[in-house]
């Protein structure tokens, strides 16, 4: 395949290219790597005369730029050093006083309360003196002889910090310090006395604010309760109880008689799953309420309290096909039977079997 570039049919694949920037023939080239796409012309410009250094204001050949070479690129970087000007310090103003501890006439700067570095340091020295010769007080906290200067901060009253410490938190009033108040209320929640920042503090911790929230929190909702609370018999001993309020579970008396009711539930189910081929879950005591705690076989009535005793008219559940036989461990297989009843019919067939007795 040919093609007609720069006048003549070259091959498609050959290196014969135009310049980008004047449009001229590029000649071909034996490197590897991608084809140039300007000429050797527009790559190396010609040489520029009319260009001047920025620093030096020399002529500039070659390619252009802003400086003929690093020497004046970097002396122009740094700045011009300046000669130092000869600053006079303002004079300072004196005052007269008199020496805090001699008494005598001084001339010095403001804020100067000595004549002398003698009478500073002798003024430090009857400081510690005095100090030492203070009268003897006793500690408020553990009634401790000690001296100490009245002018301390706080007014002589501890022997030490520490003793300070304990009796700010022994005390529940307010102990006055010095220039500030330290507040030493009891908590709303453990009555403990604790430090606080304002006479309004009530809580000495989060953990004490989050308990008296979470009790507000429920009274509150107590409060705005619509759930039927009313008397109602256990599902499992009968009792009368009346569910109370965050208890989650509203049909029996308690936890006892819930697992109680649970553990025969499963039981069995457990055993109707090793005989029967359709299992599902079967409360009996819904059973009982459905057939009037009346046995379906003979008539005779089968009263709650004698549910798990050894009497002849104890309630008991009755498969109306047995399991043996393959009946269905469901609603529709199930019947109330006294003890007696349910002891003689064994796993023998009812006389009318059910429809519904084999299958859900």
């Amino acid at each position: 395949m040919f093609d007609t570039l720069f006048g003549g049919p070259v091959a498609a694949n050959d290196n014969f290219r135009k310049c980008i920037e004047c449009g001229g023939n590029i000649a071909p080239s034996s490197k590897r790597g991608p084809k140039p796409s300007r000429c050797d012309a527009c790559k190396h410009p010609p040489v520029f005369t009319d260009w001047k250094c920025a620093h030096c204001e020399k002529e500039i050949t070659g390619r252009r730029r802003k400086f003929c070479d690093s020497t004046c690129r970097d002396d122009s970087r740094k700045k011009p050093r300046q000669p130092k000007l000869l600053r006079q310090k303002p004079e300072r103003q004196l005052i007269s006083g008199n020496c805090l501890r001699c008494g005598g006439e001084f001339t010095g700067v403001p804020g100067k309360i000595f004549c002398s570095k003698n009478c500073a340091r002798r003024y430090g020295e009857q400081g510690r003196d005095r100090h030492r010769n203070a009268q003897e007080r006793e500690c408020k906290w553990c009634s401790a002889t000690f001296k100490r200067n009245p002018n301390a901060k706080d007014k002589a009253l501890f022997c030490s910090r520490d003793c300070g410490h304990e009796y700010l938190r022994a005390s529940a009033d307010l102990v006055k310090v010095a220039k500030f108040t330290v507040f030493r209320p009891r908590c709303a929640v453990c009555d403990k006395p604790f430090t606080a920042n304002g006479a309004t503090a009530k809580f000495c911790s989060n953990e004490c604010r989050a308990a008296i929230a979470s009790d507000k929190a429920r009274a509150r909702y107590a409060a705005n309760d619509n759930v039927d609370r009313s008397p109602r018999p256990c599902a499992e001993c009968g009792s009368v109880f009346s569910p109370s309020y965050g208890e989650k579970i509203r049909k029996f008396c308690g936890g006892k008689c819930s697992k109680r009711n649970g553990r025969r539930t499963g039981k069995l189910k457990r055993e109707a799953m090793l005989r029967a081929a359709y299992v599902e879950n079967v409360d009996p005591i819904k059973v009982f309420d459905r057939d009037k705690w009346k046995c379906q076989i003979c008539g005779v009535k089968t009263p709650r309290k004698l549910r798990g005793t050894l009497d002849d008219k104890a309630p008991e559940l009755d498969h109306i096909m047995p399991l043996a036989l393959g009946g269905a461990h469901s609603y529709f297989n199930t019947q109330c039977a006294c003890r007696k009843c349910n002891a003689h019919k064994s796993d023998t067939p009812p006389a009318q079997p059910n429809l519904f007795a084999m299958v859900a």
